[in-house]
């Protein structure tokens, strides 16, 4: 108990330097999670709401990573793919750019990514299906209306007010779509833009409103068309694959590379998710890492040398302190727990104050209106988990006492008449 004492009556005499300690600590391990937290939440966020969509366990594509690049058979491709032991299902794609035209005398036009999807197939490789808010497949399956169907992302259809909002989702509006790739083709006489109008039968909702405004789901057939292809020609330039068990991805990636090599002879690459996730994402937040990590190293680096410091000063002017503690029978162990105890108490209490602030402050983001990357900090998933929040704690505990068992060591070599004649 004596230990415990002193190391109390030592930071309650000494309160200003104690509080200047524990508010450098805590301002470094906010800063850290308030980076790590938005790091993380952003990647997790994309991982969820984009890449799920846009992807499944293995995707397949032609070498060469050209957009215009097609699998010639990727019928036949995938009817090879799902003979293989521990895949589940397999659905084409086709990814292009488009300008899509709305209004009267389509005067609103606006550049997006579409997508031709298997209506049939692309539920079981896909999470589209949860994030409609209105509409189902079945709608391009057994369309109800005289035009092909087409599903966009809610926030589209609330900026283009194609739709109004409700309690439920977006109410979409019977309303005409018009889509162009830009391909030409020879009618009459006359050099024309291919062209097809499209019917909104369906609404996504991701939590990505800039992915939502510029991302769309039609027919693969009709992706083919306006691409100046056979709409029933197998054309694609992506297979998504769903298998039994993710993790066996990297192994049955570079089996099926090898099957489909030696069956059709085509040239082609593969990506597992997790390969998919990270060489967008890595290129999207590329330029924000570094100077996050920068915040935290230079918030962190502070406070060391801030604690090393004042520990430091603390020391030297103790010194008659410690030499009557030796002197009177303290034992080199017994003052250094002294010390080591006030560094772990304010390592502690430092670590605490930071993560109650850094949780005060996730709490304020996630009630204003701020975005990054388009991303509202209201529906990101900010707070950190358990383990991280341990963690945080026990780098603080490490950093307070870091800063000042060096120097107890260095003081306490001395022999105690020593430090008392230093006084």
């Amino acid at each position: 108990m004596l230990i415990p004492l002193v190391a109390w009556r030592n930071l309650a005499r000494r309160r200003y330097r104690t509080i200047s300690m524990i508010g450098v600590l805590a301002v470094g391990i906010s800063a850290l999670m308030l980076i790590a937290s938005l790091s993380t939440s952003i990647e997790n966020t994309l991982g969820e709401n984009v890449y799920d969509l846009l992807s499944s366990d293995i995707t397949i594509m032609p070498k060469g990573g050209n957009r215009d690049a097609m699998i010639v058979d990727s019928e036949s491709c995938i009817r090879y793919i799902e003979n293989q032991d521990g895949v589940k299902a397999a659905s084409p794609r086709i990814e292009a750019e488009g300008l899509i035209s709305t209004g009267t005398g389509w005067r609103n036009t606006t550049g997006a990514l579409v997508y031709g999807i298997d209506p049939e197939n692309d539920p079981r490789v896909t999470s589209l299906k949860s994030y409609l808010v209105k509409g189902d497949y079945k709608n391009f399956t057994t369309p109800e209306y005289e035009l092909p169907p087409i599903i966009l992302g809610s926030s589209f259809l609330k900026e283009s007010n194609l739709a109004i909002e409700d309690g439920d989702g977006y109410v979409e509006v019977r309303e005409r779509i018009r889509i162009t790739f830009g391909k030409l083709r020879e009618v009459d006489g006359d050099i024309t833009p291919i062209v097809m109008d499209f019917v909104i039968v369906g609404a996504y909702r991701t939590h990505l409103p800039y992915f939502d405004s510029l991302t769309v789901f039609i027919p693969i057939e009709q992706c083919r068309y306006l691409l100046d292809y056979n709409p029933f020609d197998p054309k694609a330039n992506k297979i998504l694959i769903k298998l039994d068990r993710k993790g066996d991805a990297p192994d049955i990636k570079n089996k099926l590379l090898n099957m489909l090599e030696e069956k059709t002879g085509e040239s082609l690459r593969a990506r597992t998710h997790k390969e998919y996730r990270e060489h967008y994402l890595n290129d999207l937040i590329a330029t924000t890492r570094p100077v996050g990590y920068l915040i935290v190293a230079v918030s962190l680096i502070s406070a060391i040398l801030r604690m090393a410091h004042s520990s430091a000063s603390a020391v030297q002017e103790r010194i008659f302190d410690i030499g009557i503690m030796r002197a009177i029978g303290f034992k080199k162990k017994m003052v250094m727990g002294v010390y080591l105890l006030e560094a772990a108490i304010i390592g502690t209490v430092g670590g605490s104050l930071g993560i109650g602030v850094g949780h005060l402050i996730i709490y304020s983001l996630k009630r204003s209106p701020l975005t990054v990357f388009t991303l509202p900090l209201s529906e990101l998933n900010l707070y950190p988990s358990l383990s991280f929040i341990l963690g945080l704690l026990g780098l603080a505990l490490g950093v307070g006492l870091l800063s000042v068992f060096g120097l107890l060591l260095k003081v306490l070599r001395g022999p105690s008449v020593h430090l008392i004649r230093i006084q």
